[in-house]
Parts: structure tokens; sequence; C-alpha cells
């Protein structure tokens, strides 16, 4: 559940590994897109299927993330002297990177205690 927002949170690093003069920033909006993730992510539902629990969520955030991702590599290529754009963008992805881990993190929390409940 975690994997793969820890895998996106590793690869925008990746890409910021070239120039870590605004890391303060970018680990500020990780931890605001965390705690925002958290947040959001009381839209996800659950429910039973054959006693088994699955959760429904939005497809929209790792639409975002990607579209950054998108954007992070264009500027590399198209934009690399933009210091501001680059900036942005790369709060933005790591904004977004924070939104996935917090939301998994809701996610199995929520999980856990459905099924403490049922168990019972």
């Amino acid at each position: 559940m975690l994997f793969r927002p820890v895998l996106y949170f590793i690869i925008g690093l990746a890409i910021l590994s070239y120039d870590f003069s605004f890391l303060p920033l970018v680990l500020l909006a990780i931890v605001a897109g965390f705690v925002v993730g958290i947040r959001y992510g009381g839209g996800v539902t659950f429910f039973f299927r054959d006693g088994t629990l699955y959760y429904k969520r939005s497809v929209l955030l790792y639409v975002v993330w990607l579209s950054l991702f998108v954007i992070r590599i264009a500027f590399e290529f198209f934009y690399f002297d933009n210091f501001y754009g680059i900036l942005i963008v790369d709060n933005l992805l790591m904004f977004s990177s924070g939104l996935l881990i917090g939301e998994a993190y809701h996610i199995i929390s929520k999980a856990r205690a459905i099924t403490k409940t049922t168990q019972r």
C-alpha cells in the first residue's frame, strides 16, 4: 500500500538530487502534503466483498503527480535555466508525493481499524 507512493517520492527526489539549494522548501512541501493527504484520505470508501475488505479512492492524486512529473522533466530539457519555474514545480511535485503518502497512511490506519472491529 505504501510502496507505490514512497516509490513516487523517491523518483521525485532523484530529480531534485542535482541541486539541494531549496531542499528546506521541498521538505516543507512534503510534510504539508502528508498532512493534507491524511485529511484527504477521508474520501476513500471501504467495502466488503465476499468477506474481503476493499477500498476505492480517486485516481486524481496519481494523475496530478504524473502531470507534475512530466512537467518537471520538460523543465529539465527545455527550461533548465528557469530557476523559479523549477522551484515551483519541484515543490508541487513533492507536495503531491506527500499527498499520496498521507492518503496511503490514512487508508492503512482505517483498514486496520475496520478489520479489528469486524474480527471481534
